[in-house]
């Protein structure tokens, strides 16, 4: 069992955990949710471009956590996302088959990388 005993107050930690918070919940993320959407625009295969342009991103913050939804608003007639079909293949008419492209990890990730290494520097340099 681990126990820790302390003496005097912790008004500093609060104050610097209270500022880290907020750094974190205005930081510049609607600056990298855009970066994403810019990306994913570039990234998306085109035949008419409209799923291209169609990327947009939404931000949620709750107490405790801070979240970037992408989303894309072209959707077929059958109300699935073009996107989806992209992403994970799909038949066509005559019977045949158009496989996969995964576009969207390989554009995301280093984009999640530098949201991170970006609220960390955010955290460390409140004072």
């Amino acid at each position: 069992m681990i126990t820790f005993r302390t003496k005097g107050d912790l008004s500093k930690t609060q104050r610097w955990m209270i500022k880290a918070r907020m750094a974190l919940k205005y930081g510049n993320i609607n600056a990298l949710a855009q970066k994403g959407v810019n990306a994913l625009s570039s990234a998306t295969p085109v035949d008419t471009g409209k799923t291209a342009a169609s990327w947009e991103y939404n931000v949620e913050i709750n107490s405790g956590h801070m979240a970037i939804r992408f989303y894309n608003t072209n959707y077929s007639k059958w109300d699935t996302p073009i996107v989806i079909y992209l992403m994970y293949g799909h038949a066509t008419r005559n019977g045949g088959w158009v496989p996969p492209n995964d576009f969207v990890t390989p554009v995301l990730r280093p984009l999640f990388e530098e949201i991170a290494k970006d609220m960390w520097e955010e955290v460390v340099s409140v004072r």
